[in-house]
């Protein structure tokens, strides 16, 4: 398999320290390609290049200045970079303070539906079950048609002013266009607790606060 971790970052960079040590701790993913996609532009790029010097691939650090804001900036990350996605068979896009502490799981839930024709591995949020979690999902870019991303400022526009946010776009894009999605359970009931970020099901880790391995 040809695989890509995509992260999209705002004044995220220390984060990739451990992240350096986590992609020569973990087999699988320090096979994948690496993009770093930050908002802040070509000064955090800067320092992204440098603490990432050590990944097992050099990655390809991008930099724009802010193009989407807090609820449309992954997606507008994403939406630039899709062309460059179709020469993989995962993408797994990811935010700098979401730790894969352990890849095994990840990597024979990829194994397993490699061939199938789930398109999204999503998982559910707290504040219901027509909400995808934003900071870790992973898609076949082969299996889609077109540029979905570049939809969601239509959709968040469609949301009334209490229910603006990514997760709700996300969940929205993915229905609209009836794409077929697998559910990773990720936390107990399949709800994160908004006030709990322990190491979930799949031994991630998200957390604000620096990592230090």
């Amino acid at each position: 398999m040809n695989n890509l971790l995509f992260f999209t970052c705002h004044k995220q960079f220390p984060c990739f320290e451990a992240w350096s040590t986590l992609l020569q701790k973990n087999n699988f993913l320090k096979t994948f390609d690496v993009i770093t996609f930050n908002d802040t532009g070509v000064s955090e790029a800067r320092e992204i290049a440098k603490i990432t010097e050590n990944f097992p691939k050099k990655p390809l650090v991008l930099s724009t200045p802010n193009v989407g804001g807090y609820i449309l900036g992954l997606f507008k990350d994403l939406s630039i970079c899709y062309d460059y996605f179709v020469q993989y068979d995962y993408v797994f896009h990811i935010h700098p303070d979401v730790y894969i502490l352990n890849d095994s799981k990840l990597e024979f839930i990829c194994e397993k539906n490699k061939n199938d024709n789930n398109v999204f591995f999503t998982s559910l949020y707290t504040q219901g079950r027509d909400v995808y979690n934003t900071d870790f999902f992973i898609f076949k870019p082969k299996l889609l048609n077109k540029n979905i991303f570049l939809e969601a400022e239509e959709e968040l526009n469609k949301l009334p002013n209490d229910k603006k946010y990514a997760e709700k776009t996300f969940y929205n894009l993915l229905h609209k266009h009836n794409i077929n999605i697998l559910n990773l359970e990720r936390y107990p009931n399949n709800l994160i607790d908004g006030k709990n970020r322990d190491i979930d099901q799949l031994n991630i880790l998200h957390t604000h606060q620096k990592l230090v391995l």
